[in-house]
């Protein structure tokens, strides 16, 4: 699997299981997981529910109220082996 399969693989997933709840994802990070290389790790955030996204600076003072979620898939079978919530301070 390619970074780029992993990132839309847990976007996804991040769709499905929050239908309707989430807008305006936004891949943050991808990695694979230390020790096991037939993990990647993704990390995605989205508009919280019921949030309107800000613009200018108040994006970047970090205002958007955004929540940020942690997927694990495995490389080989593309299955999501968990999700986490992850909090950016």
């Amino acid at each position: 699997m390619t970074v780029q399969e992993a990132a839309e693989r847990a976007t996804s997933y991040f769709q499905e299981l929050l239908a309707g709840k989430i807008t305006d994802i936004w891949l943050e990070e991808v990695e694979l997981v230390d020790g096991d290389p037939d993990v990647w790790r993704v990390t995605l955030s989205a508009l919280a529910p019921g949030r309107v996204s800000q613009r200018g600076l108040a994006a970047l003072a970090g205002k958007d109220e955004r929540i940020y979620r942690v997927f694990e898939i495995h490389d080989l079978t593309g299955r999501v082996l968990s999700m986490k919530i992850r909090t950016v301070q």
